[in-house]
């Protein structure tokens, strides 16, 4: 067990993985079986193994379902889910991860994974187009005060699930709020250009305007060309009322 474990430590995870193995065929009725298998599915997890890691992990929670670490358990099972979908880009694929980040909530909802868990589960659900699962998701965990970290990361992908089902009195709330927040991230000029549209769509042209103007200004934006295009249609419609 010291073993593997100075292996992993020293992230010679391949000699790890091996070691691991070993020791489940070598010590069946150890008291040590769960953490064995938590750590060589980590271990499977950064050899980027996700298949084998998934089923590493099922097998634990099987076997071992009152593990101490179960909440983590899960949240590793999801991620390998996650990862496997990010390999296939199948729909079906990333609505099983969220099934399985889902379940961090559901069955450890004091644990410290519940909020990434939920955001990940929002995002798999977004990339599955599933937008209105991914709302669901992402208010859940905006509603548990999550880190100043992830927090925008949260409001982004609210606010664009929200502009993708055409809410957009909701992702125009959403958007404020991010920048209110978190006005000085990277993502502040595109989310100052969605607030634009989602007002524009609105037929908000006056406070939309400046939105435009004020994206369109910045230096090396990408879409810069659009912000100012809306700009224009925005003043053009003003002048229409």
């Amino acid at each position: 067990y010291v073993v593997a474990q100075g292996f992993q430590k020293k992230r010679l995870y391949a000699v790890a993985v091996t070691r691991w193995k070993k020791f489940l065929v070598t010590h069946p009725k150890s008291v040590r079986l769960p953490a064995v298998r938590l750590n060589l599915a980590v271990c499977q997890l950064q050899l980027k193994q996700y298949p084998d890691a998934a089923g590493t992990l099922r097998e634990l929670l099987k076997l071992n379902p009152q593990y101490k670490l179960a909440d983590r358990v899960q949240y590793n099972l999801g991620l390998a889910m996650d990862n496997i979908a990010a390999g296939t880009g199948k729909a079906a694929d990333f609505e099983a991860a969220a099934v399985e980040y889902g379940r961090v909530a559901e069955r450890y909802p004091k644990s410290s994974f519940v909020v990434p868990a939920l955001y990940y589960q929002a995002e798999c659900l977004f990339s599955a187009k599933k937008l209105e699962g991914a709302v669901v998701a992402y208010n859940k965990a905006m509603a548990l005060k999550p880190s100043p970290d992830l927090e925008p990361d949260i409001l982004y992908g609210l606010g664009t699930a929200q502009e993708g089902l055409e809410k957009y009195a909701e992702a125009a709330v959403t958007y404020q709020r991010f920048l209110k927040a978190h006005g000085k991230r990277p993502e502040a000029t595109e989310i100052t250009l969605r607030l634009g549209l989602c007002l524009f769509r609105q037929k908000k042209f006056a406070e939309s305007q400046p939105l435009f103007a004020r994206a369109a200004a910045v230096k090396d934006f990408p879409q810069a060309d659009l912000a100012l295009l809306q700009q224009g249609h925005a003043i053009r419609q003003q002048e229409k009322l």
